[in-house]
């Protein structure tokens, strides 16, 4: 039997990406920064620039502020990369593992239904002896409702002489 294509593993969501960018390239020492910084390899950074205000003051950017965007576009991409990595790795177990027959899956079904008639039976069963134990607690109110002929029991049962009373 095939395996569950629904049991497989999802790859991770792919970084968003704006509508309009202001792609700068980036000078040696930008591109040496960031790969010190992140281990990757940039020749350019992509800024988002929806409303074109990047591109407009790009004049009043410093080298250090695109090697700060750059650095965080880099360490971005690393945490995709350690993503989608982690989705190969469990997708190759997946496709490793051993297909499931269809007496394996009947028998995890009946084992899953057997644990929730079981929790279902417990929990009926604890209902059950709350509602004893409060009508356990009526039944000695109405029936002792001072306390008297309990304290007397319990005086007899410990040895203790007891006087006789009319009731």
């Amino acid at each position: 039997m095939a395996k569950n294509p629904d049991t497989a593993p999802l790859p991770p969501e792919p970084p968003a990406e704006p509508k309009r960018v202001c792609r700068v390239m980036l000078t040696p020492p930008q591109q040496q920064f960031v790969k010190e910084h992140s281990g990757r390899d940039m020749e350019w950074v992509d800024v988002p620039d929806e409303d074109g205000e990047f591109t407009r003051s790009m004049g009043e950017r410093s080298p250090e502020e695109l090697s700060r965007i750059a650095l965080r576009q880099a360490e971005a991409q690393n945490d995709w990369d350690a993503q989608y990595n982690a989705y190969l790795l469990a997708l190759a177990e997946w496709q490793d593992a051993p297909d499931e027959s269809p007496a394996d899956a009947a028998a995890q079904r009946a084992e899953q239904d057997a644990e929730a008639m079981a929790a279902a039976i417990a929990a009926f069963y604890a209902e059950e002896a709350q509602a004893l134990e409060a009508a356990r607690a009526e039944a000695l109110d109405t029936w002792d409702p001072k306390g008297k002929k309990r304290k007397k029991a319990a005086a007899i049962a410990a040895g203790e002489e007891v006087e006789e009373d009319d009731e």
